[in-house]
């Protein structure tokens, strides 16, 4: 791992350890309670956690980052997945930096283990499905939302002068079934590209049904 790399990896896992444990004990106290002090203690313990997790992690980053079980990565891939959806109004803008992320770590992943070239289309092909099918579906739920909630929509729109575009559920509903596949077809892109970016060849994206 280069100096460079082990810094944005360093900095990486000093930001999102805490604030995972942080997020995740705040859920979770907020689920068995509903005093504010016991969740506040409960998501501080979770902080406290997180750096002492970060600051172990961070001294065996070289052995384990880029080997970390795929039973591990995809629930904690979802999880951001969620706090993403919860973020931006619902706009999906998290899920899609989220996905980009993933795109990097997948292609740094498969230089620094071996995968060859000509079996990176498979690999590509997997992340980029998997990925963009979270997104879309985390989109056609708050597309689902928004067609009911005329002000929301509007709202968001009238920030380019469209607000009158989501004046009826019919107009909501047709702008939510456009802007779906636009929001996977940005998705699967931006993460295919941040894996060829991060392994440094150019890779191939085989479509679907063509074999890898």
């Amino acid at each position: 791992m280069s100096r460079l790399e082990s810094v944005l990896v360093s900095l990486f896992l000093s930001v999102s350890v805490p604030l995972t444990a942080f997020v995740a004990f705040w859920w979770g106290a907020a689920s068995v309670s509903r005093h504010e002090g016991t969740i506040a203690g409960w998501a501080l313990g979770g902080l406290g956690v997180g750096v002492a997790l970060a600051v172990t992690l961070i001294v065996s980053r070289r052995r384990w980052f880029y080997a970390v079980p795929y039973a591990v990565a995809i629930p904690l891939y979802l999880f951001w997945a969620a706090i993403a959806l919860a973020s931006f109004m619902g706009l999906p803008v998290g899920l899609l930096v989220l996905g980009a992320l993933v795109g990097l770590y997948v292609g740094r992943r498969s230089l620094r283990s071996g995968v060859a070239p000509e079996r990176l289309d498979a690999t590509t092909r997997n992340a980029c499905v998997f990925v963009t099918g979270v997104t879309a579906l985390g989109a056609l739920a708050m597309g689902a939302l928004a067609v009911g909630d005329e002000h929301t929509m509007q709202m968001l729109l009238g920030t380019v002068g469209l607000a009158d575009l989501a004046a009826t559920p019919g107009r909501r509903t047709l702008i939510v079934a456009v802007a779906i596949p636009v929001i996977a077809a940005v998705q699967l892109l931006a993460t295919r590209r941040m894996i060829r970016l991060a392994y440094g060849r150019r890779v191939a994206y085989p479509g679907p049904g063509v074999p890898a």
